[in-house]
C-alpha cells in the first residue's frame, strides 16, 4: 500500500484550510526495497536541492516586501502573523525532510529491520474524559504489562478521539459512505481522514479499544469512528452471499467501563455492536474485558482489580496471536 497518495494531498489540504498555499513536497519512496532505495534517496535530495533554492528566494522576496508593506496604511498583522508562521513552518519542513533522509543506506537498513521487528499495536480511546476515565487507565495498564513482559517489541500508534475529534458525516460528505465518491470540499477531506483511520487498522499488529459505556452502548465519538471505517471497496465488499469483510483477521481488546451493571445483560448494546463492527470487516479474534458498577461505591475497587486481573490473563494469548509485522 502507498501511503504517500494519501498524506501529500493530506498534509496540503491541511495547510489550504488554513490560508497556507505555497505548497512544496519531496517524496523518497520504495524505501524498503533494496533495488529500489539508493535511487528513491538520490532522486529526493537531488530535488531538495533544487527546491532550496526556490525555497530561500521565495522567503527572501516576502522579506523584502514586508518593509514595504509596514509603511502601508491600515496594514494588518494578521496577514504578516500568517506569512510568519507559514515561513516558519517551511523551514521546519524542509528541516525535517533533511534530517529524515540517511546518509548511507546501512542507517536505513537497519532502522528498516527495526520496525519490521516491532508490533504494530494501534490503540483507540473513546472517553471524553482525559483525566479521571477508568477506561483510559485500563488500556494504559493492559499497554504496560505488554510492554514489560515484552520489552521493546510494540511499536504504539495512539488515536485519541477526545484530542482529535472525529468529524461527523453531513449532507455535504455523506457521498463518501454512501457512493464511495468525494465531489465536495468537505467530502475529499472526509475521505483523506477516513483512509487515514483506515490505514491505521491495515497497518497494525493489534488493536485495543477503550471507550466507557454511554446510555449503553459507545459514545458518539466512537459511533462517528466506526462511521468512517466501515466503508464499501476499503473495508469491507459486497459479495452474491453477502457482505465480505476485507481486512486480514488481527487479535482485538475491547475494554470498556460502565457506571451500572449491564454487561450479558440485554441493556449492553455495547459489546456486539463492537464485536460486530470488528467482524464485519474481517477482524474476529475478539476478546472484551470490562469494568462496570463504577458508580456504586461498593462495587467499583473490587470490579476494577478484577479487571486488572483479567487483562493480565490475556497478556500472553493477546500477544501470541498478533499477525507478523509487514
Amino acid at each position: 500500500m502507498h501511503t504517500t497518495k494519501n498524506l501529500t494531498p493530506y498534509v496540503k489540504r491541511v495547510f489550504n484550510f488554513i490560508g497556507i498555499n505555497n505548497f512544496i513536497s519531496v517524496v523518497a519512496e520504495g524505501l524498503a526495497t533494496e533495488d529500489k532505495m539508493e535511487t528513491s534517496l538520490a532522486n529526493a535530495r537531488g530535488k531538495l536541492e533544487k527546491q532550496a533554492k526556490f525555497f530561500y528566494k521565495s522567503d527572501k522576496a516576502f522579506k523584502e516586501n514586508l518593509s514595504k508593506i509596514k509603511l502601508m496604511k491600515g496594514y494588518n498583522m494578521n496577514i504578516y502573523n500568517k506569512k510568519k508562521v507559514h515561513f516558519s513552518i517551511k523551514a521546519l519542513m524542509l528541516a525535517i525532510s533533511i534530517a529524515c533522509i540517511p546518509h548511507n543506506s546501512n542507517a536505513m537498513s537497519e532502522e528498516a529491520q527495526e520496525i519490521k521487528t516491532t508490533k504494530k499495536l494501534l490503540v483507540v480511546n473513546a472517553s471524553p474524559s482525559l483525566e479521571n476515565s477508568h477506561s483510559r487507565t485500563l488500556s494504559h495498564y493492559f499497554v504496560s504489562q505488554l510492554e514489560n513482559h515484552y520489552p521493546e517489541q510494540y511499536r504504539l500508534v495512539h488515536r485519541d478521539l477526545a484530542k482529535d475529534p472525529i468529524p461527523y458525516i453531513d449532507d455535504r460528505s455523506l457521498e463518501v459512505i454512501l457512493a464511495g465518491t468525494a465531489t465536495t470540499l468537505e467530502a475529499r477531506s472526509l475521505e483523506i481522514f477516513s483512509d487515514t483511520l483506515i490505514d491505521e487498522i491495515d497497518r497494525s499488529d493489534a488493536i485495543i479499544v477503550a471507550t466507557p459505556m454511554h446510555n449503553f452502548t459507545v459514545p458518539a465519538p466512537l459511533k462517528a469512528y466506526f462511521d468512517l471505517v466501515l466503508r464499501a471497496g476499503k473495508t469491507f465488499k459486497y459479495t452474491s452471499s453477502g457482505p465480505e469483510g476485507m481486512l486480514i483477521d488481527r487479535p482485538i481488546m475491547l475494554i470498556y467501563a460502565s457506571g451500572g451493571c449491564y454487561h450479558g445483560t440485554t441493556r449492553d448494546f455495547l459489546t456486539p455492536y463492537v464485536q460486530e463492527v470488528f467482524s464485519f470487516i474481517g477482524i474476529n479474534n475478539f476478546t472484551s474485558v470490562f469494568a462496570e458498577g463504577l458508580a456504586m461505591h461498593d462495587k467499583k475497587e473490587t470490579s476494577l482489580i478484577k479487571a486488572k486481573e483479567e487483562l493480565e490473563g490475556h497478556v500472553k494469548t493477546f500477544h501470541e496471536a498478533q499477525k507478523a509485522s509487514l
